[in-house]
């Protein structure tokens, strides 16, 4: 996550983009009801990709939920980041949805950073936001 972070970093300084995590929620404050505010306001959702985040109830039951209600109302754009393999192809609505291709490879295999130091597969990530955020 902190190297992805460290990518995002250039989009932030050409003011593009503004990021949130749920690390930055304070001490004492309502979890939910931040992520709910964070998501209501969000135009663009990163969802990252891993066996853990599909194996969360919260995230799957709640989060990617508002994000797909938000995405099929045109109030927000959604990208995918693989981070780990993981078997995402059972979820209807994740395998309806278009996730980013690796450019080095011929056909549709997803790109998958898989170690958090590939900053080649960083790159391409944010090169393809960078492209996602120009066409809105």
């Amino acid at each position: 996550m902190q190297r992805f972070r460290t990518h995002l970093y250039s989009l932030k300084m050409e003011n593009k983009i503004t990021d949130w995590t749920d690390r930055m929620i304070k001490t004492g404050t309502s979890w939910n009801e931040k992520i709910q505010k964070e998501l209501d306001e969000s135009d663009h959702i990163i969802y990252l990709l891993s066996p853990d985040f599909l194996a969360t109830p919260y995230i799957m039951d709640v989060e990617l939920k508002k994000g797909i209600e938000k995405n099929d109302r045109d109030q927000s754009a959604m990208q995918f980041i693989h981070i780990q393999d993981c078997n995402w192809q059972n979820h209807p609505k994740l395998a309806s949805l278009q996730h980013l291709l690796d450019p080095n490879k011929v056909g549709k295999d997803i790109l998958v950073v898989n170690d958090p130091m590939n900053d080649k597969a960083w790159v391409t990530i944010i090169n393809d936001l960078r492209n996602v955020l120009k066409d809105k």
